[in-house]
């Protein structure tokens, strides 16, 4: 398989990264949630493609994986949505395709997207692979949870990071 690149997204991504949005949260939620919820969500591209366009135009850093002129996983970056971590970024959405997984091309997309800085994010409770990997770079959970309605109820928690230094 070809090394991926990883690049700035643009408004020229859109359908790809959708796709790949879609395909992840099939991959990623399957079995975590379920089934007709995960169909549900995963059923609107062009609802997808109007998000990402909307991302991609605003103040988002996004950046993809491609092989083969494929999106193969991204990692989008911006301004935060909790009042209470204002200062710092938020990594809004990280995905990859399964059959990347292991591969190093998630630490290959979070070093553009959030680097060094202090971050938070917010995760499916119940995915240990997500939890496992955000904890290996430096994220630990703090104690904040909610209901995501959009994903059947499911409980997310928030995690965060202090800057690092090199």
């Amino acid at each position: 398989m070809p090394d991926p690149q990883v690049r700035r997204a643009d408004v020229a991504d859109v359908d790809a990264l959708a796709r790949c949005h879609l395909a992840c949260w099939r991959e990623a939620y399957a079995g975590l949630m379920p089934a007709d919820v995960l169909e549900a969500r995963t059923a609107d591209l062009d609802g997808r493609r109007e998000r990402w366009s909307s991302a991609l135009e605003g103040t988002s850093r996004t950046y993809v994986a491609v092989i083969d002129c494929e999106v193969v996983g991204f990692a989008s970056a911006g301004a935060p949505r909790d009042e209470d971590l204002a200062h710092v970024v938020e990594l809004h959405a990280f995905y990859i395709r399964a059959r990347l997984y292991g591969s190093g091309l998630a630490d290959r997309l979070s070093e553009p997207a959030i680097g060094e800085q202090a971050a938070y994010l917010w995760v499916l409770a119940t995915n240990p692979r997500a939890l496992a990997y955000y904890r290996k770079i430096g994220f630990t959970a703090d104690g904040h949870t909610k209901t995501d309605e959009g994903f059947g109820d499911a409980i997310v928690m928030r995690m965060v990071r202090v800057a690092r230094h090199k």
